[in-house]
Formats: structure tokens, sequence, C-alpha cells
């Protein structure tokens, strides 16, 4: 006889606990024949069409299944109470992590960036005097290597990764927002490049890795006050003149007189990497 699964024989009920919200849904499973009592529990609980622990409640993200308790009368037939969580903000980090170590490491390399900014932040020119004495500056960007770091986080997990990916994935760190890899860092210096997860069980756990990425240096945009700075993750942008492709010879010379010409864009969102948990 094939397995049945009804779910949701009852309404739901929900109940606010020191643990935040619990919400009970009851299943039904039939079609357990020929088996013995004990095996008749197992097979309930992992029937086709039956949640899996860590899944979430239908409409409620952040309600995760928590446990799922069957019983049997022993004539094929058991009832299933699945409970599910809705923890806190701060818990639901928590309870991402699932059982065993992370494994971290770092990395240090170069990469290629096209800038007109030198380390400090000052714009780079070069300066052709004719022969009347008339000085013609000129800026153009050029490829320099800037030392980038990384770190690599891998862990199992009890929750299928996607939702923090797509909240963590391409965004930047927030002020003291990465303590592990670098306590009270500047905000806007590590970037999420990707949280990817990998499950061989059915969806009970996954194998999931993180990476993050920061440039070595904050930098001082050119004609503003030395004490406002922008990330390398931002985009300095400096007008060019559409015929030469170089910054017009006025802006070179008197920066502070063209406060337009030069801009910072901020690319990529802040969030605060400490809530992923993954220690520091």
């Amino acid at each position: 006889m094939a397995i049945v699964v009804i779910p949701d024989l009852k309404d739901p009920t929900a109940t606010l606990t020191e643990e935040g919200w619990q919400l009970q849904r009851i299943f039904q499973v039939s079609g357990l024949e020929g088996h013995t009592k004990p095996m008749q529990v197992v097979k309930a609980a992992k029937a086709g069409g039956v949640p899996r622990l860590g899944s979430a409640y239908p409409g409620v993200s952040t309600a995760k299944l928590t446990s799922i308790s069957p019983t049997t009368n022993g004539l094929g037939m058991a009832r299933l109470v699945l409970t599910y969580t809705d923890k806190p903000a701060e818990q639901n980090m928590e309870a991402w992590t699932f059982g065993g170590e992370a494994e971290i490491s770092f990395g240090l390399g170069l990469q290629s960036v096209q800038t007109n900014t030198d380390h400090d932040g000052n714009l780079m020119t070069v300066v052709f005097v004719d022969a009347d004495g008339g000085r013609h500056p000129q800026s153009t960007p050029i490829s320099v290597e800037i030392p980038v770091s990384s770190v690599n986080v891998r862990r199992d997990e009890a929750v299928n990764p996607g939702p923090k990916a797509w909240q963590f994935g391409g965004t930047v760190n927030t002020q003291g927002g990465f303590n592990l890899a670098e306590p009270n860092a500047p905000a806007r210096t590590w970037r999420c490049d990707y949280i990817t997860g990998r499950s061989i069980d059915g969806g009970r756990s996954y194998q999931v890795e993180y990476n993050f990425t920061r440039f070595s240096r904050l930098l001082s945009p050119v004609g503003f006050d030395g004490d406002d700075t922008y990330s390398a993750w931002d985009t300095l942008a400096i007008y060019t003149d559409p015929r030469t492709g170089r910054p017009p010879e006025a802006v070179i010379d008197n920066l502070e007189a063209q406060p337009e010409a030069v801009r910072v864009f901020e690319q990529f969102a802040e969030q605060d990497f400490n809530q992923l948990g993954l220690g520091g």
C-alpha cells in the first residue's frame, strides 16, 4: 500500500515562550501496514511530503522546524506533531550554525585596478611645460597592483543558506561589523563575495561556504577634506574631457574650484557581518 501524507489535519496553533513563538502543525501518515510500530514511526517521519528539520513554516520564513513527534496506533497510521520555533532575530543568526567547528582560511594577493590616484588619494599628474613656459598638467588612469586580503569560512549548518546569501552577498561591512577578520574594521572595507550551500542529505543540513575580500586601503578623495575617505570598493569619478579622455587642465589645476568634477559613488550596501555568527 502506498504511503499517504495528509498535512494540517487541524488548524495550526501558536504559543509564545521564552524561546520565542512556537507553531505546531498536525500531519497524518497512512499506508504503514506491514512494519513494526517503531518502524512505522520512522517511516512516517521520513515520508515524502513531510517537511524536514530546519525548513521554514509556510509564510513565516524565520520560523524553523525544530522537532517532529510521531505516534502510531500500530495499524498502519501515524500522527505527526511538527513544532516550529520563531526565535528573535539575534537568536536566528546563532541558529544557523549546525555542529562542528568552522574551517577558516586567510589569504593575501595582488589585484590590478585602474586609478588616477596614489596610495594617499592624491591625483597622479604629469606636467608639460611649453616653449613659452606654459604648464599643461595631465592625468590619466594607470594600472596598479593593490594588495587584497581574503577570508574563507566553511561550516555545516542546519538551514538552507539561500536567504542570507541574498541578504549579505555583494554587500560591505558596517563600521566594526566584521570581528572575525578585523575587529573595529572601518566601514566599507570588507565585501561579502558569495555565500553558497550544498546539501548531501536531502536538505537536512548544508555545507556552507563564505568568502570575503578586503582592499588594503581607504583613500582620501582628491579635492575633499583630508578627514573624508572612501573605500576602494566605491567608485571615484573624475570629470574627463570627451575629446581627450582626460580631466581638463582647469580641474587638475584647482580641484577645490571644481567640487562637482570629483565625486565618490557607493556601489554596495552595508551589512553587519557579525550577524552571520562566524566568530571573532
